[in-house]
């Protein structure tokens, strides 16, 4: 049977090759350690071969992948070519644009679509939804997507920093004693049962709220889950495995209830229009002054997530 090769293994593959460490090279694609490894030991199973050679000081690349690295080149570059001429060919058939979106941001999408179709009515927009934001970084890494509309951001791309509409609340299950308080504060989570993300999931938002709870000597008891989607923050809520905090919708889901917010609080309220830096899509300007329309303010600018 066929070997399938995966070109975001083969990415991993050539970028710890280059580096020869696995932190440089998951710096430079916007991944953790974690993932870059985890891509690269899939790719040797695969392939049923060992690539690198590791020890606690050191990453070398074994004769097998040293001979492999040349081919593996070859394929990353004729997939970019392929990408770059599919560019082109839309290009001479009208302007398209492809908008990915993270948690959290479908309804946002949805408004920034149709504020762009009422301004290019000839546009051609296709929306793609993505289970977690990596999956939607990856997207434009890989020339699938042209812009992403995420909560967060990491790795090589560019971003225009946005103001969220949302509002941040805390979700407890019906009958938790914050049920029907005016608000709920940083300290009286000390102690109390709360959703918390996995570190492999995403280390820097893991690690920020880690720091912000130990600056202000509160403790929640953590629990951590593998969560990839708003709808199983609820559904743990609603089982009484913790509180968490998420974004208001318009009704709290079934067996849970809304908490306001006061003073300082773990911020997961950013937004951000991301975009690869080799972007050359015809709308790509039109999307960010739309985006500003809608979202921004004084702090709305491009910067570079380096």
């Amino acid at each position: 049977m066929p070997r399938v090769l995966d070109l975001t293994q083969l990415r991993c593959f050539v970028a710890v090759a280059d580096d020869l460490s696995f932190t440089q090279a998951a710096a430079r694609l916007g991944y953790s350690p974690s993932n870059v490894s985890q891509h690269v030991r899939r790719l040797e199973r695969a392939l049923r071969l060992h690539l690198f050679a590791r020890t606690s000081r050191r990453v070398e690349l074994t004769p097998e992948g040293l001979e492999l690295l040349d081919r593996a080149r070859l394929v990353l570059d004729a997939e970019m070519g392929l990408q770059r001429r599919a560019e082109e060919l839309t290009s001479e058939h009208g302007r398209r644009l492809v908008l990915t979106y993270g948690p959290y941001t479908g309804d946002l999408a949805a408004e920034l679509v149709r504020e762009l179709q009422a301004a290019h009515p000839d546009a051609e927009l296709d929306v793609q939804g993505s289970v977690v934001t990596v999956e939607a970084l990856e997207a434009l890494a890989a020339g699938r997507a042209d812009v992403a509309l995420t909560k967060w951001v990491k790795g090589p791309f560019e971003k225009l920093v946005l103001r969220s509409p949302h509002e941040v609340v805390l979700l407890v299950p019906e009958g938790h004693r914050f049920e029907g308080r005016a608000s709920v504060t940083i300290e009286d989570l000390d102690g109390e049962p709360m959703l918390w993300p996995l570190r492999e999931q995403n280390e820097e938002l893991h690690d920020s709220i880690a720091a912000f709870f130990a600056e202000r000597g509160v403790h929640p008891i953590k629990r951590s889950r593998r969560i990839v989607s708003p709808d199983q923050s609820y559904e743990f809520v609603a089982a009484r495995q913790g509180v968490a905090r998420v974004i208001k919708t318009r009704t709290p889901p079934p067996g849970t209830s809304f908490v306001p917010v006061s003073g300082p609080f773990p911020d997961i309220n950013d937004l951000y229009l991301v975009w690869h830096r080799r972007c050359r899509a015809e709308l790509l300007e039109p999307a960010l002054e739309v985006a500003s329309k809608l979202w921004g303010d004084d702090a709305a600018r491009p910067c570079a997530e380096g």
